[in-house]
């Protein structure tokens, strides 16, 4: 199995170390700058960065699973357990906008005193966020938490294991 090939190199030294990052840095400065556009702000590009997901998933789930299968070897049933993703997504698509929504909470005292102040919550996203990949499932842990990333309206830069194929 390919994954044990991964941890041999891990154990030898031909695949552990300090990785090269300077060829990342394009990549990193791509994302900051969609970001500091403020085009993951809208719900717009959220919901179609979720759609494309799901489609992704639906339209590649075969090649999926026969990756994992030949990763991890097992029945053709562990490649279900990679699919939780699509489920992910459909889930925050389905809940997008109330995730996104300004939550009302009650103005303290001290703040106004008159009770004429209002105020609330409005959910922001951070900017560019770093997804480290597990080796043991290593579709499942990378889509499932991008759909939150995604659903946040966050960038990823996804570190696969670099002990799975």
């Amino acid at each position: 199995m390919t994954t044990n090939n991964g941890f041999q190199k891990m154990r030898d030294g031909s695949g552990a170390g300090v990785m090269d990052t300077s060829k990342y840095e394009g990549i990193l400065d791509g994302l900051r700058k969609e970001f500091r556009q403020g085009k993951t702000k809208k719900e717009a590009w959220r919901r179609q960065q979720l759609t494309q997901l799901v489609k992704m998933v639906e339209e590649n789930h075969e090649k999926i699973t026969a990756a994992v299968r030949k990763d991890h070897g097992g029945p053709k049933i562990r490649g279900l357990g990679e699919m939780g993703s699509h489920a992910a997504a459909e889930f925050a698509l389905g809940n997008l906008s109330s995730w996104m929504a300004d939550e009302k909470v009650t103005t303290p005292f001290q703040v106004s005193p008159t009770f004429i102040g209002r105020s609330h919550i409005r959910k922001e996203p951070k900017g560019v966020v770093l997804l480290i990949a597990p080796w043991n499932y290593p579709i499942e842990l990378v889509l499932t938490p991008l759909v939150s990333i995604i659903a946040a309206g966050n960038c990823a830069v996804i570190k696969p294991s670099e002990v799975s194929t």
